[in-house]
């Protein structure tokens, strides 16, 4: 979503800080739009990116709740499994 019309320089920038402090859901709804909006005011269209980062939390949030959690902790495994080099040559 914050790569749209962004250079992976700028998005990678800007996302460090971002995920430090808000890496769920819950967080980023914490942080709200405006601080948001600051945090990545260095990638282009930052006021909707910002709305709709906010409303896609919110979102999460309500319709699958403790299943989105448990989903990302599945893929977060997934993704440490597929980053390490193959047991098999």
């Amino acid at each position: 979503m914050l790569s749209a019309q962004a250079t992976d320089t700028g998005v990678n920038k800007a996302t460090g800080a971002l995920f430090a402090l808000a890496d769920s859901p819950e967080k980023m709804l914490a942080i709200g739009e405006e601080k948001l909006r600051g945090m990545i005011k260095t990638i282009g269209l930052y006021r909707t990116k910002a709305k709709n980062v906010i409303a896609l939390s919110g979102r999460l949030i309500k319709d699958l709740g403790a299943r989105f959690r448990q989903t990302a902790k599945r893929l977060n495994r997934f993704l440490a499994l597929a980053a390490r080099p193959p047991m098999w040559s």
